[in-house]
């Protein structure tokens, strides 16, 4: 299976390469997040945008044979069939988002309402996830932050997320410790042998340690 044809089906070669043992990430994508509140009160969904970086789009773009003609725009057709390709994430693929409420892990929907496009060399997906059980958040908050674990893809999130549905939750950002994350990988890598490195799946999961944390908080 080649590389690109692995991001159409699995959307983030997850588990077939080994440079995931290098030293820093392969590939970089801009992530905006929204947080989408029901007319209860409750987090319902979260609204992802991804940019791709061009050298991923690329790729993507030749080994499907997208856009002959160089024109850096998909056809009506071409939309539509990667936004349907892109939908079917394999099962152990957890989206690359974490949500966390009261300490444990939010429950989240497959992504919905999938929109592929092509701007300015980049792709860009545009998708909706729900939670299984909507949050009541009255006096409540929600840590969020997006990051591949094994740290071959790096999402930064450059704008604040935005809310929308609530006009008095706020978002904080707690900026990742970069060092301490760089510690922490070289410590777990160096603990590893030359043939566990070459081996699928023992990368070091330290995906989050890079990944700025989002806290959403309302008033009780």
């Amino acid at each position: 299976m080649s590389r690109a044809l692995s991001l159409v089906m699995a959307l983030a070669l997850l588990v077939l390469l080994p440079l995931r043992a290098g030293a820093h990430p392969h590939e970089f994508v801009d992530a905006g997040l929204t947080f989408e509140m029901d007319a209860e009160g409750r987090l319902a969904m979260v609204h992802v945008v991804w940019h791709w970086d061009e050298l991923m789009s690329l790729l993507t773009l030749e080994d499907l044979g997208l856009d002959p003609d160089r024109d850096g725009a998909l056809s009506a057709g071409e939309r539509a069939t990667l936004s349907q390709r892109f939908s079917a994430w394999p099962e152990d693929f957890a989206g690359d988002m974490q949500l966390q409420h009261a300490g444990r892990d939010v429950a989240l929907s497959r992504p919905q309402g999938m929109d592929v496009d092509l701007r300015e060399g980049r792709f860009v997906l545009d998708f909706r996830r729900a939670l299984t059980e909507p949050i009541p958040m009255a006096g409540a908050s929600v840590r969020a932050q997006a990051f591949d674990p094994t740290y071959f893809i790096y999402y930064e999130v450059p704008d604040q997320p935005g809310i929308t549905g609530a006009d008095t939750c706020e978002v904080t950002r707690i900026e990742a410790d970069l060092g301490a994350a760089r510690s922490l990988y070289e410590r777990l890598l160096g603990d590893l042998t030359e043939e566990q490195l070459m081996e699928p799946g023992q990368e070091p999961l330290v995906g989050s340690a890079f990944a700025d944390t989002f806290v959403l908080s309302c008033p009780g």
